[in-house]
């Protein structure tokens, strides 16, 4: 990646992908990668033999506490929503090196991927996850796939991908504003990418606690067509927490040799 200018005294930041290739091959095993926070100062009054025994008995706890959440079970992901053809969960994370270019590559179409902090338990710090807050998963891209160098995200033609479900989208019927306000909202419905349309209305006719009678279309997912991709809830007009999110229930991953599985664990029942 040329992030190691010639002379090597210098590493470009902006260039480095922490793939540690660089620590492997030093003849004189003079890098080292660790976990860390920017150096500071040290006060000559501070006793830095305790400060550092107390730090690492926080550290040693937090880390355990953090660690016996699905340790015995690398499979489970918490509610990390990962990429369209992303390995499941054991061979993902044996395989992504959170070089992070599945991020990068993302940024420049739906933006929905961002490094993971404790979403998925600690053992999968900072491995790439689906955040529709920040963006989605474009219906016509299949970049991050083609992107990653280790085969973490399994290479989808377009056509599969299309078809490969990350997660499922359910509406929140006390935020939806057709469910709580009963008045009509078709954005979600008007930006679903799916050709024969995950979200469909319901036409009923309705009296408001104000004693109005209204026509309303009330929205709902079709399970069978959702594929997760989050433009919905990206895109839902309600301010702060949106109408409609995206869970792991019953998303789709893939094993090495190109084979899609429904991923273990994702048996998650919501009210839509």
């Amino acid at each position: 990646m040329n992030a190691i200018e010639d002379g090597y005294r210098k590493t470009v930041t902006s260039e480095c992908i922490e793939c540690q290739e660089c620590a492997d091959i030093c003849p004189v095993d003079a890098i080292h990668y660790t976990i860390g926070f920017p150096r500071q100062e040290a006060e000559k009054s501070v006793d830095l033999s305790r400060r550092r025994f107390v730090e690492s008995l926080v550290g040693g706890a937090t880390a355990a506490a953090a660690l016996s959440v699905g340790f015995t079970d690398r499979r489970s992901a918490g509610s990390a929503i990962r990429p369209p053809g992303a390995l499941v969960e054991k061979d993902f994370l044996d395989r992504c090196i959170r070089c992070h270019e599945c991020v990068r590559i993302c940024s420049t179409t739906g933006a929905c991927l961002q490094p993971s902090f404790l979403e998925a338990g600690l053992e999968a710090f900072w491995t790439p996850r689906a955040d529709m807050r920040y963006g989605y998963c474009e219906y016509e891209c299949t970049l991050c796939s083609e992107v990653c160098p280790t085969g973490a995200i399994f290479p989808l033609d377009l056509q599969t991908k299309q078809k490969t479900r990350m997660g499922l989208a359910y509406f929140d019927h006390t935020r939806c504003i057709p469910w709580y306000r009963y008045e009509d909202c078709l954005v979600c419905e008007e930006h679903c990418p799916v050709p024969d349309k995950a979200i469909r209305f319901d036409v009923r006719e309705v009296v408001t606690p104000s004693g109005e009678k209204r026509t309303v279309k009330f929205p709902y997912v079709v399970e069978d067509l959702c594929i997760g991709c989050g433009i919905c809830e990206n895109k839902c007009p309600v301010e702060g927490i949106p109408g409609i999110f995206v869970t792991r229930a019953g998303e789709e991953r893939f094993l090495p040799d190109g084979t899609k599985v429904s991923a273990e664990g994702t048996d998650q029942t919501y009210g839509s």
